[in-house]
């Protein structure tokens, strides 16, 4: 991941992926490294579908079509990664996820 990484972008996935996480008590500059110490920890073919969705705002129409993948293998890749880095987030800052 890039400088498309802002600060901005690091809240919203804390907010939708690991909504218990109080992201307030870290810097935002903590809160990329996190961000993309999960992301990079993630085997790439989840991570490939959650950037080109999550972060590039594509569909998982157009995601399928770019990488050859079914619609729902798109949405099942995607569901996983989304589960991983909430994980991965939660274990970081010390909590746990239902």
């Amino acid at each position: 991941m890039d400088s498309r990484c802002s600060l901005t972008f690091a809240k919203e996935i804390v907010r939708k992926y690991a909504p218990g996480i109080h992201h307030r008590r870290r810097t935002a500059r903590a809160l990329l490294r996190l961000i993309k110490a999960a992301l990079a920890g993630m085997p790439a073919r989840y991570r490939e579908v959650f950037e080109l969705v999550d972060v590039e705002g594509l569909s998982s129409a157009a995601v399928g079509q770019q990488l050859r993948l079914s619609v729902p293998t798109v949405k099942s890749r995607l569901h996983r990664a989304r589960l991983m880095l909430r994980d991965a987030l939660a274990s970081r800052f010390g909590e746990t996820t239902a």
